[in-house]
């Protein structure tokens, strides 16, 4: 715990860890946009010093290097949008890391909301692009043809990306798939509420007259001492555990 502390310590002082030589660096990170960027930062378990490595002289790019989920990484951000400069910082970035072997695009997609066809993208979702039918991971949405009708025919993507990434992406989708721990939680929670006479009397909404004259949320202490006194009153047995499995 002292070591995480004195480590967190270091990054909000400016300094950076010793890292790795360029040839341990097998992932890239390309992003976009300023916000993308530091948002993937922020997600680094550790930064290295960019200074400490040996930059190509043909290399423009600047670098934000670490350690993600075990894995070094190294992070770079576009000058500006477009196929063009995407190119363009990737060439560079070959240049410099010879042995990357996977090169991400991260971003925010725009970070509009979408609901359709059931399909549904909120707000803190994560999106991972594949490949479907004739269309590579990742396509140009406004390059194509108009058709009349108003009818729009898509004909810009890129390539499909390497088979050991596509694996990778089906082999996250399936450990997904897998993981209902949560989604059991929940339905456990949902059975006991509309069960317990209790729960039951409590589910519906407030119709009291006291004013609330300010939205200010109650601190979590407080809740926290609500709901365990409502809990010890009231007695949970010994069948309304939650299941082992869960």
């Amino acid at each position: 715990m002292k070591e995480i502390e004195a480590l967190l310590a270091k990054i909000r002082e400016g300094a950076y860890v010793k890292g790795p030589d360029v040839s341990e660096y097998k992932i890239a990170i390309l992003c976009a946009l300023r916000d993308e960027i530091i948002a993937t930062c922020s997600f680094l378990e550790e930064r290295y010093d960019p200074e400490s490595i040996d930059v190509d002289a043909r290399d423009f790019n600047r670098y934000k290097l670490g350690k993600l989920a075990g894995r070094y990484v190294v992070v770079v951000q576009m000058p500006e949008t477009g196929k063009s400069p995407a190119t363009a910082t990737a060439t560079h970035l070959a240049r410099t890391f010879e042995n990357v072997k996977l090169l991400l695009m991260v971003g925010i997609g725009g970070g509009i909301p979408v609901e359709q066809d059931r399909v549904r993208v909120h707000v803190g979702d994560v999106v991972v692009s594949s490949p479907q039918g004739r269309f590579g991971a990742v396509f140009e949405h406004d390059r194509g043809k108009a058709h009349s009708g108003g009818v729009f025919e898509h004909t810009g993507h890129l390539n499909n990306p390497p088979p050991f990434a596509i694996s990778i992406a089906n082999d996250l989708d399936m450990q997904l798939s897998e993981n209902l721990d949560l989604l059991e939680k929940m339905r456990w929670k949902i059975s006991l509420r509309r069960t317990d006479p209790d729960l039951r009397d409590h589910q519906s909404p407030w119709t009291g007259s006291t004013s609330h004259p300010s939205p200010t949320p109650s601190k979590g202490s407080r809740v926290k001492k609500s709901a365990l006194s409502y809990t010890w009153s009231r007695g949970i047995t010994e069948t309304e555990k939650w299941p082992e499995h869960i």
